[in-house]
């Protein structure tokens, strides 16, 4: 396929070529970021998905007003930043985790939710993000970092426990493994 043939898809082609196209890993980013601006959700959630987005049609996409297409790019967002603390590209960290960040404050529970399950066991998501979705009233944005986010400390989790919290948060937090005396009691 030729530069010229994939710029033809992206303007003309139906809904599945351009979700085709959009889902290549080997694609130029220019053609991901007009795609991220196509009047289909469905080839926008493609180029959510893919690792090859460039940050700037992620940040686009961010903003989308379609719920599955933010839903679809907190799990690629999340598989980025693991390996990403080196200073040549801590630039780019710092934007995917102020996305994340606007993921985690997102009105769609399912939107949270799913940012919530990709980010559970990361260990390089800045506790206030963590804590942001720790403390959703819905369950099932909470439950997935209560469970076993390593980003949560034992202060973390009495202040959870003490305050508001969605139901069933205190049952996620007991079945972290370990659970200290502390957190134990105050259960």
């Amino acid at each position: 396929m030729t530069a010229e043939h994939d710029k033809t898809l992206a303007r003309t082609g139906s809904v599945e070529q351009r979700r085709r196209l959009a889902r290549r890993k080997d694609l130029q980013p220019e053609l991901l970021y007009f795609l991220a601006g196509d009047a289909n959700a469905e080839v926008r959630q493609e180029v959510a998905g893919n690792d090859s987005t460039p940050w700037q049609a992620d940040a686009i996409l961010v903003l989308d007003q379609d719920v599955d297409v933010r839903s679809g790019l907190g799990p690629k967002l999340a598989r980025l930043l693991p390996g990403r603390s080196d200073q040549a590209r801590a630039s780019l960290r710092d934007r995917v985790l102020k996305m994340i960040e606007q993921l985690a404050r997102d009105e769609a529970e399912k939107v949270r939710a799913a940012l919530s399950e990709s980010i559970k066991r990361l260990d390089c998501v800045p506790a206030d993000i963590v804590k942001i979705l720790a403390t959703d009233m819905a369950l099932l944005v909470a439950e997935p970092v209560l469970r076993f986010s390593p980003m949560l400390g034992e202060a973390d989790l009495l202040e959870i426990i003490a305050g508001r919290h969605a139901r069933g948060a205190l049952g996620a937090i007991a079945s972290r493994d370990p659970v200290s005396a502390a957190v134990a009691d105050a259960i």
